[in-house]
């Protein structure tokens, strides 16, 4: 990335955004059809967690698409359940 230029946000930022605020201005069914697709792209993918640790994407969750379930080692981390916890980069492969 050259200086000046901002950084992207993520996939799962993106959809967050569009869970938020998304339903107000598209039709529902589109809406959700598309960002599903979206997030099932992300399985399997290496992610970095807000508190540094690096997981894998492992199952996305249908009612909340913005917040995979994520193992960090043997662990599980459920992002809908433990809210203090996001996505902050998905890696490259």
């Amino acid at each position: 990335m050259r200086q000046g230029d901002k950084a992207g946000i993520s996939a799962f930022e993106a959809i967050k955004k569009m869970e938020d605020e998304g339903y107000n201005r598209l039709d529902a069914n589109y809406l959700m059809t598309f960002l599903k697709r979206i997030a099932e792209t992300m399985i399997q993918r290496n992610v970095i967690l807000n508190d540094g640790r690096m997981g894998r994407v492992v199952m996305i969750n249908k009612y909340k698409l913005s917040c995979p379930l994520v193992q960090v080692g043997d662990a599980f981390v459920d992002l809908a359940k433990q809210s203090r916890y996001y996505i902050q980069e998905i890696l490259e492969e």
